[in-house]
């Protein structure tokens, strides 16, 4: 598979707090890369960084062999690369489809081919019942459907998903998976980030697992879920 992303000794620190350290990373195209780790290994600063949120202080970033480490956001998205975020961040007051029809905008013409772009994605995610409905209405589990909706509705080659589970209930979960299914069968390739093993172990080709802002193992779910140095960093027990 071909390389679509890739982080060369990447670093980023606030004040004394290594972020980010020595982070070399390579995400293939078409698979399903998890990051995991504990709360403040650096996971969504990373995020941060590769989505234009966030400048490294040094090191390099790659996406379809074109360095973007000190492009903008906005440039970085019309690039290929769309996120979501932990917190889900609606325009609560607009309905479904107008939310998606901003986000469609980064690429669209117009108008008209943004609202298309919307409906399809309403469609393809199955949300076209809730399309006139107030965002700032729908239940959280919907609302985490919404957000990659508006990142989809940027036509995406790789979609950053930050903790994309939390706060859903078991059969949210389950639909939740099918979503990442259906969109890596479109070609989408897929980093997500997220704290549930039961969710994260099945669903990916490959784990990177951080430690204080450094990558300490990588591999598949099998072999990270055994590694010593990680069970003892994060999992504290053997998934396997």
């Amino acid at each position: 598979m071909d390389i679509l992303l890739e982080t060369r000794n990447l670093n980023k620190r606030f004040g004394g707090i290594k972020a980010v350290s020595k982070m070399d990373l390579t995400l293939r195209q078409g698979e399903i890369l998890g990051l995991i780790g504990p709360n403040g290994a650096g996971k969504t600063t990373f995020f941060n960084l590769i989505s234009g949120f966030l400048r490294p202080d040094s090191g390099s970033i790659y996406f379809q062999g074109e360095e973007i480490t000190r492009m903008k956001a906005h440039e970085i998205c019309r690039k290929g690369i769309a996120r979501t975020f932990q917190l889900v961040k609606p325009f609560g007051k607009m309905t479904v489809l107008k939310n998606i029809q901003v986000s469609a905008l980064s690429k669209s013409q117009s108008l008209r081919e943004a609202e298309s772009i919307a409906l399809e994605t309403l469609d393809f995610l199955n949300l076209l019942q809730f399309k006139e409905k107030v965002a700032g209405e729908l239940p959280v589990g919907y609302l985490k459907l919404l957000e990659v909706a508006k990142a989809l509705a940027t036509q995406p080659k790789l979609l950053l998903l930050d903790e994309p589970i939390a706060g859903l209930n078991p059969s949210e979960v389950t639909r939740f998976v099918e979503v990442v299914r259906k969109i890596q069968n479109r070609g989408i390739t897929i980093f997500l980030v997220e704290h549930v093993m039961r969710f994260i172990m099945p669903i990916c080709d490959r784990l990177v697992v951080m430690h204080y802002g450094e990558k300490i193992a990588e591999g598949p779910p099998a072999q990270i879920s055994k590694d010593p140095t990680v069970i003892q960093a994060y999992l504290g027990v053997s998934y396997a």
